[in-house]
């Protein structure tokens, strides 16, 4: 179980790093309403 846990944290600061990289290439907006939307 822990090592899910950690898994998904770090896929989750990996996204964080990704969008906050494209943002600042203006289309990190973009990106974030994609992942919102996604069930």
């Amino acid at each position: 179980m822990q090592k899910i846990e950690n898994f998904v944290l770090n896929l989750f600061s990996s996204i964080l790093n990704f969008v906050r990289s494209v943002k600042v290439g203006g289309r990190g907006l973009k990106y974030i309403t994609l992942w919102e939307t996604e069930p």
